[in-house]
């Protein structure tokens, strides 16, 4: 296991800060509903990382945001 005083003096290959997300339902009357909120995390060399929750919980949409095929409303 890696000491927290040596990984936090590595360069993160992944950071997030601070994401906020929302989906407009656009057959709703423009109702917007917010799925993240700020979401911040880092990902370190050797690291395995596991997102988990419920069906809805937003997995699926910080990957798309990771990869570039979604923006966040708001974070780095």
């Amino acid at each position: 296991m890696i000491a927290m005083a040596e990984r936090a003096a590595r360069t993160p290959l992944l950071s997030v800060e601070g994401v906020d997300k929302t989906f407009t339902l656009h057959l709703q009357g423009g109702k917007t509903i917010p799925v993240l909120s700020g979401l911040t995390f880092e990902v370190h060399a050797g690291e395995c990382v596991v997102l988990g929750g419920q069906s809805g919980a937003g997995k699926s949409s910080v990957l798309k945001m990771v990869y570039g095929g979604s923006q966040a409303d708001g974070g780095r």
